[in-house]
């Protein structure tokens, strides 16, 4: 009872309950589990592991046998969640198996999310959720921590050391240690946790300083371990050399590919439309794109902006909610692919993202982007070619890039025509992999040397 007492506690709920004398069994029937089974976690948005969701029961955990690769390489694949779901990593570790698989190098795959019922007994979930009826949460600074990244590694290396499974190892995160008896391990990152803290985004701008330095020793400790990182931008390439230390010939770019097949089809335009697709609306900078917007419809009155994703409960002439669009509901997927193909524009004025697929997904479909400009966006974007690039920050800057495009319907097939070539020569995910191979099977040369 005292173990509860002090979980609760950390959570910031002591007091808040009367916990029965069976209280632990009641916390494993609302996670859904007993024992120290696995769950999953929904919702998580960043190959770097950051974000953390919802505890879900027990599914997805075991390792899933996968082929036989007759080639001179092949990879198991690691991720935080179930490597073949959409919901994992904004689909980047779904698209990356499903190319493996197509091309026969995939061996295995593994959900490295094992955490269960019995690690709140160390602090690893937050209890805050039950007072609302809903599901406990992993605790950011306990999964940041040289604890459980430890933990997360053993269980994993138990996993594979039961399939025997040896040969390389692909994680998408930063999260898990692959034991060198079984092979070496790289790893793909889409940011780090010191760009993180600097943004103040991900839960990391309400940690304590020391937090933030555990997490970010923790994750650099993870880097060294791996005998590569793949990092989804430039951006992130320099943020490993100059924060940890990682040197630049252990680092390789190899962008993303699209969650969006491409299209011959041609759809005819809505010369004015705009599209925002995201769902974390104040990070993807949904409110500036609303001031922005206004100022557009000023000059420009049957302007229209379409929004996929949240609902900000905003009713105001020429906005449209189009609401969440599931790409695993083929009719909802179909509706989303529509929207990118007739607009004018993509416009995701992020404050903070790392590398969007939604504006590789418009440039397959041929729509132009328009972003602010930090972080990895100008590797994405050519300004003036494949879209408009606006002063960071500034709304003002942001309306006249959005409105020099819809202004100009042969500006938008001249971006439209740049962008979808873009798209095929640079993110694709047979080039993703083909930038993945090239690595793997030069580091296996080497070791076997």
């Amino acid at each position: 009872m005292r173990k509860i007492t002090s979980i609760l506690s950390l959570s910031g709920i002591s007091g808040l309950l009367s916990w029965p004398r069976n209280s632990y069994s009641l916390l494993l029937d609302r996670i859904g589990c007993h024992g120290p089974p696995c769950v999953r976690f929904l919702g998580t948005k960043s190959p770097s592991g950051v974000l953390c969701a919802r505890v879900a029961p027990r599914q997805h955990c075991e390792m899933n046998v996968i082929t036989s690769s007759n080639s001179d390489w092949s990879v198991s694949l690691l991720a935080w969640g179930d490597p073949a779901s959409l919901k994992t990593f904004s689909g980047y570790s779904a698209q990356l198996r499903a190319q493996l698989k197509a091309q026969n190098l995939l061996r295995r795959e593994y959900n490295i999310n094992t955490v269960g019922a019995t690690d709140a007994l160390v602090g690893a979930l937050s209890l805050v959720p039950l007072l609302s009826g809903r599901r406990p949460t992993v605790r950011r600074e306990w999964l940041w921590s040289r604890s459980a990244i430890g933990t997360l590694s053993r269980r994993l290396n138990r996993k594979i050391e039961l399939a025997g499974d040896r040969g390389a190892f692909l994680e998408v995160g930063t999260l898990a240690r692959v034991d060198k008896r079984f092979g070496p391990q790289f790893q793909i990152t889409d940011m780090t946790v010191f760009q993180a803290r600097e943004a103040g985004q991900f839960g990391f701008g309400h940690m304590s300083a020391g937090t933030v330095a555990q997490a970010i020793q923790a994750q650099r400790e993870t880097l060294e371990h791996a005998c590569h990182i793949f990092a989804m931008s430039q951006w992130t390439a320099e943020s490993l050399v100059s924060h940890y230390g990682t040197p630049e010939n252990k680092i390789t770019v190899v962008y993303t590919g699209p969650n969006m097949d491409p299209q011959d089809e041609v759809v005819q335009r809505r010369p004015h439309q705009i599209l925002f697709v995201g769902y974390d609306w104040n990070r993807k900078g949904g409110p500036l794109l609303l001031d922005a917007f206004r100022l557009v419809r000023h000059a420009m009155p049957d302007a229209e902006l379409v929004i996929v994703g949240p609902d900000p409960e905003v009713r105001e002439d020429g906005i449209r909610i189009a609401g969440t669009l599931d790409r695993r509901d083929p009719s909802q997927f179909a509706k989303l692919k529509r929207l990118y193909r007739e607009s004018a524009c993509l416009c995701l004025p992020s404050c903070f993202d790392p590398f969007p697929i939604a504006i590789v997904d418009a440039m397959t479909l041929g729509t132009p982007v328009v972003a602010f400009d930090n972080g990895s966006r100008r590797e994405a974007i050519l300004d003036g070619r494949t879209g408009l690039l606006a002063r960071n920050g500034d709304v003002v800057d942001l309306s006249r890039a959005l409105g020099k495009l819809l202004a100009s319907p042969d500006l938008q097939v001249v971006m439209s025509h740049e962008a979808r070539s873009r798209a095929r020569d640079l993110f694709t995910w047979e080039r993703v992999v083909e930038r993945i191979g090239t690595t793997i099977r030069r580091h296996l040369d080497e070791s076997a040397r």
